[in-house]
This record gives C-alpha cells, sequence and structure tokens, in this order.
C-alpha cells in the first residue's frame, strides 16, 4: 500500500469535526455516543495488518474521549 494510503488510514478530519460539532448539545441533553468498529481492532489476521490498526486507533479514541468527557471541566 503506498504511503499516502496508509496515512489516509489514521487521519480522520470528517469524525473529529463531528464531534467537535454534536459534543455542547451532546453535554447539555446528556447524550451518548455509541461507537460501532471491528473484531480487526482486537486481532490481526494476515494481510489485514493497517486495517486493524486503524480499527484499534478508533477503539481507543472512543476510550480517550469518553475518559475525558467523564471528567468535570477545569476552572
Amino acid at each position: 500500500m503506498p504511503a499516502i494510503g496508509a496515512r489516509g488510514l489514521f487521519t480522520a478530519p470528517e469524525a473529529e469535526e463531528v464531534l467537535r460539532a454534536t459534543l455542547p448539545a451532546l453535554r447539555a441533553l446528556h447524550g451518548r455516543i455509541v461507537q460501532v468498529s471491528s473484531l480487526t481492532g482486537q486481532f490481526a489476521w494476515a494481510s489485514s495488518g493497517l486495517y486493524s490498526a486503524s480499527k484499534a486507533a478508533v477503539e481507543l479514541l472512543s476510550e480517550a474521549l469518553a475518559a475525558e468527557v467523564a471528567r468535570p471541566a477545569c476552572g
């Protein structure tokens, strides 16, 4: 896979834009985010390394977001 293709798997500006745009409303309405992924985020098979890594990254992003929104705001 060309380097630009691999880089594209890990850059998802759309996901960040959606989160930034909707997070204030989700907080105000006590909404929830449901993240759906793939088993390949937990297990990698031959020839699925880059895809598996990108799915694992989505899962870790979701875990980090949950921790960030769970803590009280500073200041």
